[in-house]
């Protein structure tokens, strides 16, 4: 997890894969990993990881964001938009969905609601600078 957080994404890829060699339905590490592979832009094989991690943990609401984020980097805002608003199902609170949901809205021209859902965001986490 140091590794991830401190950008070092190959390193905690190598890592990550073991450990899902050990515990291949651990849904913790399908998230981990599949985000992994969204940041390094292999975006199939993190989708791929996501789509598994939500067939074991329906309600993994971050899995859910990160799979709507690899959706997003692809410019599939339909399917983006779909996976965002499952996040925010799960966990209505969640300001990086929310975040995502403005950015969706935004691309697709309704800056109005774009608006509207930035702003939640910014209030659960103020400190966040892709929101300010």
């Amino acid at each position: 997890m140091q590794l991830l957080a401190s950008g070092q994404l190959d390193e905690a890829r190598i890592y990550l894969e073991e450990l899902l060699r050990q515990d291949p339905e651990n849904p913790d590490l399908l998230y981990n990993l599949g985000l992994c592979y969204v940041d390094l832009g292999q975006l199939d094989k993190g989708r791929e990881l996501l789509h598994r991690c939500l067939e074991l943990a329906p309600g993994h609401s971050h899995a859910c964001v990160a799979l709507a984020l690899g959706y997003l980097r692809a410019g599939d805002l339909p399917r983006a938009r779909e996976y965002t608003m499952q996040a925010l199902a799960a966990d209505p609170r969640n300001p990086v969905a929310l975040k995502n949901l403005g950015a969706i809205l935004g691309k697709e021209g309704d800056s109005l609601r774009a608006l509207y859902y930035l702003r939640r965001s910014y209030e659960i986490d103020p400190l966040d600078p892709q929101t300010v």
